[in-house]
């Protein structure tokens, strides 16, 4: 954006006179001495409309730019958004889980036991639900 607004400035300029001063050595071939030549420019612009379309062209372009600013700004904060609303669900979730979902399990749990062929003697309090022999089985392989 900021070429764009340089651009627009510049062209802004146009309608600006240019007076231009120059000086250097005058070389003469026909032996005559060296001498110095100066030089004075004066630019004038004309209103014949070059001026004035390349000012809108400049306008047109710093319009373009800031429109792709603010798309690129809609763009990242529409993925905010998203990536937001996921996380908002997957902690409903991780919430619904833990609230409801894990207590119901773990009260069901004992009462597979006698299918599994466990006793309840064997769960150690505060364990996995696995009888504490089977425990260091599995944590052993």
């Amino acid at each position: 954006m900021d070429a764009a607004r340089t651009r627009t400035t510049l062209a802004e300029k146009a309608w600006y006179p240019d007076l231009t001063v120059g000086a250097g050595p005058l070389i003469q071939t026909n032996n005559r001495p060296p001498g110095v030549a100066a030089t004075v420019g004066l630019n004038i612009p004309l209103p014949w409309g070059k001026e004035a379309s390349e000012q809108q062209a400049a306008t047109a372009q710093l319009g373009a730019a800031q429109q792709r600013y603010e798309a690129a700004l809609l763009d990242i904060q529409s993925a905010l958004g998203e990536a937001l609303a996921r996380l908002k669900a997957a902690r409903q979730a991780d919430a619904l889980v833990a609230r409801k979902a894990l207590p119901e399990a773990r009260a069901a749990v004992p009462a597979y036991w006698p299918e599994w062929g466990w006793d309840a003697s064997q769960v150690q309090p505060g364990s996995s639900g696995r009888p504490a022999a089977q425990a260091r089985e599995l944590s052993h392989s």
